[in-house]
């Protein structure tokens, strides 16, 4: 009924996103750039807050599509992960060959791994939806991986939690705001 009163060829809403329909108002857009800017400039974790349904699942699908082909993308939508499956999780997405079951091996492998990668000038960018369900240590064994570079850090998280997050803290912090909130929406550092 509403298709064809809007004019639309298919449905709008699906309970996965469909990036062909992201608005860009109530600035989302600028959130939008200050991400993709963030990641191609080596900024740093980056934690995007917002309430539920305020679009951080969908900024991540969009983020994904316009990212430039020099950055390897990995969407992890399960927090639940431990510090060990983390490891694990990433190094699957990367396709490393991870036969040695031993944490220490995967480590190595996943630095040695992001090392090359970044001196092929390549970057990898790890989206974590649900951030703030993640624990603790599984954060900080992403933070110490983003680092482990000897010149300059190599793997980027970015972040989706809800507002109400009061962990981790990051270099900067976007906030999208809720579908309610008009054109209320706070970007920059945080």
């Amino acid at each position: 009924m509403y298709l064809d009163h809007f004019g639309l060829k298919e449905a709008p809403f699906r309970i996965t996103p469909h990036t062909d329909f992201f608005f860009q108002g109530a600035n989302r857009g600028a959130t939008l750039e200050a991400l993709l800017y963030a990641i191609t400039h080596d900024e740093g974790i980056v934690k995007v807050s917002g309430e539920v349904g305020s679009g951080k699942t969908m900024l991540c699908r969009v983020l994904m599509e316009r990212l430039p082909p020099a950055v390897e993308t990995i969407y992890l939508g399960n927090p639940s992960l431990s510090r060990d499956e983390i490891l694990f999780a990433i190094g699957d997405e990367l396709k490393l060959d991870m036969q040695d079951k031993r944490t220490t091996r995967v480590l190595r492998a996943l630095q040695e791994h992001l090392i090359r990668l970044f001196g092929e000038g390549r970057r990898v960018v790890v989206l974590i939806d649900e951030a703030h369900a993640m624990p603790k240590e599984t954060l900080e064994e992403i933070r110490l991986l983003s680092i482990s570079s000897r010149t300059r850090p190599c793997l980027r998280p970015s972040q989706t939690a809800p507002t109400r997050s009061p962990r981790p803290k990051s270099k900067r912090r976007f906030e999208t705001p809720s579908s309610t909130a008009g054109d209320s929406a706070r970007t920059g550092p945080g």
